[in-house]
């Protein structure tokens, strides 16, 4: 089976490389730009996560932070 790290799409923010996270059975994914999914404890959680993270758009989805307006 494949490394679950190494197989998560880039950070459709900033384009990072995000990191797949767990402690005490809760697993989420984060980037070093702040994005980070929500922390799950499903009995199969670890590969969710991977699965979800990377079933969104990457292309032509690049977002300025900076630009953002608060709602």
């Amino acid at each position: 089976m494949l490394d679950k790290k190494s197989n998560l799409k880039e950070c459709p923010f900033c384009g990072g490389k995000p990191e797949l996270k767990g402690r005490g059975g809760y697993w989420w994914i984060v980037c070093a730009c702040g994005i980070t999914t929500a922390k799950s404890n499903a009995s199969d959680a670890e590969n969710w996560q991977v699965y979800l993270w990377n079933r969104r758009p990457t292309q032509n989805v690049k977002v300025d932070l900076r630009e953002a307006q608060p709602v």
